[in-house]
């Protein structure tokens, strides 16, 4: 299935470059081609999607301003899937046991990563099958050197990607990779993901129930019959097209 799955990925980018080439070649501008493939497509829509969201719980303190909020927006792009995240007070003597539990137990939430402040505690600890992982930043903001907050926003990287089953690699531009002390995470240069690593979070997150939501175009959408009411004159022509309403 992962074949099938790059090949389609593969042969749509190079659909796309040929097209691409095409109107290259007819002499149309940057401008011209976004207006034929607004009225082709109606652009862009996010599908809904059933499930959870990965919820990011920032409970430093304030200590890691808003890199926690920060990080788990970019985690929700990158990995395509639904992330929130949330302030809360440090948890009492720094464990977010009880505070994780009731956080998974809420509704809408599929999966957690929590990021304290606690100088006792592992800088990483990750638990897969009970859906949560925990980072403590006071091991990375008191180490020094670096930019710290940089750093943080990796290791939130590899404590969620750990969690849905990445594994290490040894591409530059990719965060998951032995880290000993913090700064071997200014080794890393990039959020980029193989693809290997990507299916990997995928299919953990349809396993959690971590939501999933979707791209697909307003032309798409329409003929699967679950388009939103249009809400431009390109998309609006579409939706008549399609429904004969012309």
């Amino acid at each position: 299935m992962r074949g099938i799955v790059l090949v389609s990925v593969f042969a749509l980018a190079a659909a796309a470059a040929a097209e691409e080439e095409k109107e290259a070649k007819a002499g149309l501008t940057p401008e011209e081609r976004q207006l034929r493939m607004l009225t082709a497509t109606g652009g862009l829509l996010t599908a809904p999607a059933e499930g959870g969201a990965l919820l990011v719980l920032d409970m430093t303190g304030g200590r890691a301003g808003a890199t926690v909020a920060e990080t788990a927006a970019l985690l929700g792009s990158v990995l395509k899937v639904s992330t929130a995240s949330e302030a809360r007070k440090p948890p009492r003597g720094g464990d977010p046991s009880a505070e994780i539990r009731a956080a998974l137990g809420a509704k809408g939430v599929a999966a957690v990563v929590a990021v304290v402040a606690d100088k006792g505690r592992p800088a990483l600890l990750v638990a897969p099958e009970d859906r949560w992982a925990a980072v403590n930043a006071a091991k990375i903001l008191d180490a020094g050197g670096g930019a710290p907050e940089v750093r943080l926003r990796k290791e939130i990287w590899r404590a969620a990607g750990f969690m849905m089953g990445a594994g290490s690699t040894g591409a530059p531009q990719c965060p998951f990779r032995p880290v000993l002390v913090p700064a071997d995470l200014d080794a890393f240069t990039g959020f980029q993901l193989a693809p290997a690593t990507l299916a990997a979070v995928s299919a953990y997150a349809k396993a959690a129930g971590i939501a999933q939501p979707r791209q697909t175009t307003s032309r798409k959408a329409c003929e699967r019959g679950g388009a939103p009411a249009p809400t431009n004159d390109f998309q609006r022509a579409i939706w008549d097209e399609l429904k004969g309403n012309k």
